[in-house]
């Protein structure tokens, strides 16, 4: 019931202090005022109120004031005292409304229940309009300034400005001037208001906001102080002097009240930002006002930049600058990712090379300290650090004390970690540079490695491979790389030999192990498998052990043919990869790694050294058909069944060799006890000889003849010139590109049938 009487109460009072035309326009404010939940706006300090008091009282008024004030401090009773004397200033100086007094009744009990007292509204006659003292109006001006109303200048609510009062005696023009000069005061309350709003704000860049603020409001204190002594001392400041005086600071005041806006819920480098854009005006005197404040504000951004720079330290509380460490990344990972930029926190103005030159550097001394074990080294600023308004001045104060730390972590990584040094034994261990480490250790192992794979063990390999080293160069390495160099077998798949899961490994440490990551150690396994596989065919196709028996065997004529075309595919498969393992060793590997050597002594950075070595290892990848495109695909697939195809003659070979030879000891057998001539063959001798070696030979010699074909039309399909170029020494003669059609017109022979060392088929 109390709740629904409200609207007519405030009607009622509305009525009484205003005309009724104004009626629905304030009723509703006061209505939305009361159901709101806005904290009021009095100020919340007693001595605030006080001072705002004695403003308005004359000296015995004020010594009066003071006596009454000392009381109302020494009453407990009263909490709110500051609420109070707002009450008490803002009823006397509004005389409108009155309440007129109740005569206290008696409190002995009575029969019927008093009724409450009531509460009657009376609207005083308005006012006469009065003349106003020329030199009270500026007064109040002045007042105005500070935020504080004053006699004939008041601040409405309503139009949120201070507004010369309607009973004052003011001709319109002056009015208006008047009320113009007041916009300064209510830009200060503005200004103010963010102030003690932002000043203890968990942000280091609003806190230097706001003192940058003060400062200038200290300018504009003096300036008030000044227009004070005028006015009382001199007498001699009108209205039209003030409105002069005031231009300047007035659009001071403007820009700051606009910084605070734009300001608001911004921190770090996206207020930076905003700021430096307002900056950038072409007023020379609000160019100076923004920059100083800029510079002001930035100090806090630059210091963190510089300590982040110089120490690698990160002093950010609030989180307001760009770098962004994540402590839960171990120190292995720390260059590529414990740190980062936070965009939204970059200032704007920094370009992307700059804030990237700015983590890097941090990175560098943390790198240097942590994972390099320099702890006592530190950077040495080159000059001081500029003010962020004179950013060509701060790039380059940057990008010199960049060079300074990452001249000294490349130093470390290149002399004190011997970095080309291990990229050495990685190209020679594990991209088959070595070549005498590597035929003998293919000799030692090209037997062993024909076993099943479950019947291979890693201690066995790892003896055989100092075998190796010993019998080769490689002995005369730095143990510091030999020791690194390890056997790896893979896991192991049903009825895989030793050749599908053998590998060799190199063992990399901090701080190194930032650059050869473990995909970057994928990457060159991968490639020595590969490389590995070719290097298997290039020495069973250049190192055949049983010339001997072959010219032995020469002596049958009547096997004699067969021999020899499996000698010419033999020698077909070296042509062919005689020319792949040049292309790949001299072409790729050699030339990627002179290539690498020389960008190497361009590095100024960690970030540019793992991209070099990404760029080397990327091109031998690339190159020896590893990186998968949809061009390189097809080739790497047909380039495996070559390889193929090359390893299934080698074992169907030597099992027709060694048929071949346990036939011709029987003839030798046979010849010794004069049955017969060794010359002289019938079907049952026939039946010793392989026939089947003999047959999948003949598909060999047709699968790869066409085989090659189809990798040169590959190779040739693509828009990589250094591929072409590869095609063409295959075919250097056209020798595969004029049999072309003979490769594919018919299916292979069928030969078990008609088989016979005396009636061969002319086409094998």
């Amino acid at each position: 019931d109390k709740v629904n009487r409200v609207p007519s109460l405030v009607e009622k009072l509305i009525k009484q202090i205003l005309p009724s035309k104004y009626m629905p326009r304030y009723q509703a404010y006061c209505l939305r005022l009361l159901s709101s939940r806005l904290s009021p706006s009095v100020v919340q300090e007693e001595t605030s109120v006080r001072d705002y008091i004695l403003k308005r009282l004359n000296s015995s008024q004020a010594t009066k004031f003071q006596n009454l004030y000392l009381r109302l401090l020494k009453n407990k009773q009263l909490k709110n005292k500051h609420a109070v004397l707002y009450l008490l200033s803002k009823l006397e100086a509004d005389k409108t409304i009155s309440i007129p007094g109740t005569p206290l009744e008696s409190i002995a009990p009575k029969k019927k229940e008093p009724k409450a007292p009531e509460i009657s509204y009376s609207v005083s006659k308005p006012k006469q309009a009065h003349p106003v003292v020329h030199n009270e109006l500026i007064r109040d001006i002045l007042f105005s300034f500070q935020g504080i109303e004053g006699r004939y200048i008041k601040f409405s609510v309503l139009e949120d400005a201070f507004l010369v009062e309607r009973d004052a005696d003011v001709k319109e023009p002056v009015k208006k001037m008047v009320e113009e000069l007041c916009e300064m005061g209510w830009l200060y309350r503005k200004v103010t208001n963010f102030i003690n709003q932002n000043i203890e704000e968990e942000s280091l860049a609003r806190q230097s906001l706001c003192y940058a603020f003060q400062s200038e409001l200290t300018e504009y204190y003096r300036l008030i102080a000044l227009l004070e002594q005028q006015r009382e001392e001199l007498g001699s400041l009108n209205l039209r002097k003030l409105y002069m005086w005031c231009v300047e600071p007035l659009e001071r005041m403007k820009w700051l009240g606009i910084l605070a806006d734009s300001s608001e819920n911004l921190k770090g480098g996206r207020l930076i930002s905003s700021l430096y854009m307002y900056s950038q005006i072409g007023n020379p005197a609000v160019n100076s006002l923004l920059t100083r404040i800029l510079d002001e504000v930035s100090v806090c951004i630059l210091s963190m930049t510089q300590k982040w720079m110089l120490e690698g330290e990160l002093e950010d509380p609030y989180n307001e600058f760009f770098v962004e460490p994540d402590f839960m990344v171990p120190d292995d990972q720390l260059w590529t990712r414990k740190y980062s930029l936070k965009d939204e926190m970059v200032p704007a103005f920094f370009d992307e090379n700059l804030a990237n030159k700015i983590l890097s550097t941090g990175k560098s001394i943390n790198f240097l300290r942590k994972c390099c074990e320099e702890e006592e080294w530190s950077a040495q600023a080159p000059l001081e650090m500029p003010k962020i308004h004179n950013l060509f001045s701060l790039k380059e104060w940057v990008f010199n004390t960049a060079q300074v730390t990452n001249a000294q972590l490349i130093k470390v990584l290149l002399e004190k970690y011997k970095f080309k040094g291990h990229c050495d034994s990685l190209r020679k261990y594990l991209l088959l540079g070595q070549g005498d480490f590597h035929h003998y250790l293919m000799e030692l192992l090209s037997e062993t490695l024909n076993e099943n794979a479950k019947n291979i063990y890693k201690h066995n390999l790892v003896s055989v491979l100092e075998s190796a080293i010993r019998a080769s160069n490689l002995q005369f390495d730095d143990e510091e790389f030999l020791l690194r160099l390890d056997v790896k077998l893979l896991e192991a798949s049903p009825g895989d030999t030793g050749w599908d899961v053998f590998t060799l490994d190199y063992k990399v440490e901090s701080p190194l192990i930032t650059i050869f990551t473990g995909e970057v150690m994928e990457n060159y396994l991968r490639l020595f498998k590969f490389l590995w596989s070719i290097k298997r065919v290039h020495f069973f196709m250049n190192n055949y052990q049983r010339t001997r028996e072959l010219l032995v065997l020469d002596r049958m004529p009547d096997i004699r043919k067969y021999l020899r075309k499996a000698q010419l595919l033999r020698h077909e498969i070296s042509h062919f990869i005689n020319i792949l393992t040049n292309y790949l060793m001299v072409e790729v590997v050699d030339g990627s790694w002179d290539t690498f050597c020389s960008d190497l002594q361009e590095v100024s950075d960690l970030d540019m050294l793992i991209q070099i070595h990404k760029k080397f290892l990327d091109t031998v990848t690339e190159r020896a058909f590893l990186k998968f495109t949809e061009e390189t695909e097809a080739v790497h697939k047909q380039l495996k069944r070559l390889l193929e195809l090359a390893v299934r003659f080698k074992f169907s070979q030597d099992t027709l060799i060694s048929s071949v030879v346990d036939e011709y000891d029987r003839r030798l057998k046979y010849q010794d006890m004069h049955l017969e001539g060794i010359e002289n063959l019938d079907d049952e001798t026939v039946s010793r000889v392989s026939q089947e070696s003999i047959f999948d030979i003949q598909q060999i010699s047709e699968h790869f003849s066409e085989g090659i074909v189809r990798f040169i039309e590959k190779l040739n399909e693509t828009d990589r010139n250094y591929l072409k170029m590869l095609a063409l020494r295959l075919d250097f003669n056209e020798y595969y590109s004029n049999s072309h059609d003979s490769f594919t017109e018919n299916s292979p022979p069928q030969f078990k049938k008609n088989l016979r060392y005396g009636n061969p088929r002319d086409d094998f």
